[in-house]
């Protein structure tokens, strides 16, 4: 007799190929869950990233297409069986990494970080997150990949060391 565990896990499988080939479309491009535009809600934005993620927005309104939020990465701590242990499952999910937005726009993709007074914990974050969903998404081109960082203003020095990392950086003022 399948148990609730069992069950979860058999639905938590179904929902991630669901959502995986949600995000192919034609001619390989992808496509985020949501629509690129304000909402009500931003899962896990912290009250200071929504208000430069909707200045962000306010200001390139046609940008991107969509987008999906709070995209885990990497593989988290793996405490137990995650296929059939939802709290196994559940705290492997808790310790992955979490990129603010993905945006996507034809075969353009950004990984994006949201950050006041952006230095260098945003760089860090950006670099890590382009490679672990890169590794999560083998069937994408890098060179359709690039790293983002919104913020109000950089940190000194940092919007050097962004562009000579190949960050774009979009300034938004708070």
């Amino acid at each position: 007799m399948p148990t609730l565990g069992s069950a979860i896990g058999l639905i938590w499988r179904a929902t991630e190929e669901m959502s995986q080939a949600l995000l192919l479309l034609n001619e390989n491009k992808m496509i985020g869950e949501y629509p690129f535009g304000k909402l009500d809600y931003y899962p896990h934005m912290k009250p200071e990233d929504v208000k430069l993620w909707e200045k962000f927005i306010s200001a390139f309104p046609d940008m991107w297409e969509t987008c999906d939020y709070d995209v885990l990465v990497g593989d988290g701590v793996v405490a137990g069986d995650v296929e059939k242990d939802q709290y196994a499952r559940s705290f492997q999910m808790l310790t992955q990494k979490k990129i603010d937005v993905v945006v996507y726009k034809g075969n353009e993709i950004g990984i994006i970080e949201i950050k006041p007074r952006a230095g260098s914990t945003a760089l860090g974050q950006v670099v890590g997150y382009l490679e672990l969903w890169l590794k999560k998404h083998p069937e994408v081109s890098p060179t359709n990949v690039f790293m983002g960082i919104v913020t109000d203003e950089p940190q000194s020095d940092y919007a050097t060391i962004y562009a000579n990392q190949g960050i774009r950086l979009f300034i938004v003022g708070f």
